[in-house]
């Protein structure tokens, strides 16, 4: 078997969308491999409560047209940075 294909998808704008996203990149892979990262920025982001995010945390990117969902649980040992500011986990 030759090797799988992978697919990508990246949008990217200074103004961002209405809701203030100014960034997604989705790639895909093998089982389990998948990434997905979104970045916005502004008065239109909703801001979660950050900050010593009780654990494990559960992040997901939903296409609502599609209802195709990426979802990640996160947990001790994939916590990068949990602060007032920023939540940032790459899961093992």
């Amino acid at each position: 078997m030759g090797p799988e294909r992978q697919h990508r998808l990246q949008v990217q704008g200074r103004r961002g969308t209405s809701d203030g996203i100014t960034g997604i990149k989705v790639k895909s892979g093998a089982a389990n491999e998948a990434k997905a990262l979104v970045k916005g920025k502004g008065g239109d982001l909703d801001d979660p409560v950050l900050g010593n995010l009780m654990l494990p945390v559960t992040a997901q990117l939903i296409n609502q047209p599609s209802n195709v969902c990426f979802e990640g649980v996160f947990d001790t040992q994939d916590v990068i940075k949990n602060e007032a500011t920023q939540f940032k986990a790459k899961a093992q």
